[in-house]
């Protein structure tokens, strides 16, 4: 049932700026019932503030509803003190060592983010106003993918996309 277990998990987003490299960390937290992700945040590191933060965005974003469990990986960043205090409304799990099924909702979705904005993000231009025009465009293409693979009753269950392409 939604609510009972979130997954979270890490992963690596490089954006390419004026040529230069920037790699971050991508942090997310997803119900394990209902695949919604709670809380994801851009980070410099896949440390327990990452989790901290994302673990209290998904408390805003489920109107202050802790889950029953949270299941982390076995990163030593995960075991950390501030970790189990700030979590401390909920049972802290490990997922089994080398089965990323174990975490199956969180890392399903990194699957569909890297699908949708595939990495590196260029942020292309040669001034300001065109570096925002290019990262408005990254955001544009990431919100009409997500739309675009979201069922609709009118359309018999059917995503946007399936009823486009069923068509021919």
């Amino acid at each position: 049932f939604p609510g009972m277990q979130w997954f979270g998990d890490g992963k690596q987003l490089t954006i390419i700026l004026h040529g230069q490299r920037f790699t971050f960390n991508l942090e997310a937290l997803v119900d394990g019932a209902s695949n919604a992700v709670v809380g994801a945040r851009v980070t410099d590191a896949e440390d327990g503030l990452a989790v901290i933060q994302t673990f209290h965005e998904g408390l805003d974003t489920t109107g202050d509803k802790p889950p029953l469990a949270v299941t982390l990986d076995n990163r030593p960043s995960n075991f950390a003190p501030s970790i189990h205090q700030a979590l401390s409304s909920t049972e802290l799990l490990h997922s089994t060592p080398g089965r990323g099924q174990s975490k199956a909702p969180v890392e399903g979705s990194f699957g569909l983010f890297e699908q949708s904005l595939p990495s590196p993000m260029v942020i292309t231009g040669d001034n300001d106003r065109a570096e925002a025009r290019s990262v408005a465009q990254k955001i544009a293409t990431a919100f009409f993918l997500g739309r675009n693979g979201r069922p609709r009753r009118k359309l018999g269950g059917h995503t946007p996309s399936e009823a486009y392409n069923q068509a021919y």
